[in-house]
Order: C-alpha cells, then structure tokens, then sequence
C-alpha cells in the first residue's frame, strides 16, 4: 500500500531513543511493544537497531558541499556585507564553484 501523504515522520527523534533504549533493556521488550508504547513506526525501529538507516534522519537533499566549507562561505559573505559589497545570485554562485574547484 503507498504512504499517505503527509503521514511520514509523526514522532520526533527523542521519541526514537526512547524506544531503542526501551527495547535494550531486556527480552521482555520486543521491538513491537517499544514501538507500540513510544509511537514509532516498528519496522523504522528495527532498521535503526540493526543499523540499516542512521540514527539521525534527514528528510532534504544532501549537500553538495561540506558544514566546513559552508561555513567559509557564511563568514565570506558576512564579511563582504559588512565591508559593504552587495552579494547577487550570480556572484555568489561563482565564488561558491571556485570555492569547490579549489577545495576539490
């Protein structure tokens, strides 16, 4: 059966520990009845015990550049305001492909 739109992700990552811990502590709590007493999604439950998916979960794309590099670009640019440059699409884009072709 498809996913419903709109019905993904319904528990927050807090609620995801919660449940893995519950489901560490012992043999009388199966995967199924942690899920069921936090509100988690069962077989999600499973794949991230097993570690098929990772703890953390991402739902946009995955950058094209690193948190480091995207970081020298955010002090770049606060610092080009400050000294009073105007940053348009365009110039951005342009730094940020010689930024990579150096980096890469």
């Amino acid at each position: 059966m498809p996913p419903i739109k709109g019905h993904m992700l319904r528990y927050s990552e807090a609620d995801m520990e919660v449940a893995i811990q519950e489901r560490g502590r012992g043999v009388q709590f199966m995967t199924s009845t942690a899920a069921k007493k936090v509100g988690v999604h069962r077989v999600t439950l499973l794949n991230k015990v097993k570690g098929k998916t990772p703890m953390k979960r991402k739902m946009e794309r995955k950058c094209y550049i690193s948190d480091d590099t995207e970081a020298l670009l955010v002090k770049w640019v606060e610092a080009m305001v400050k000294q009073g440059f105007q940053i348009d699409k365009d110039n951005l884009q342009d730094s940020v492909k010689k930024l990579l072709m150096i980096r890469t």
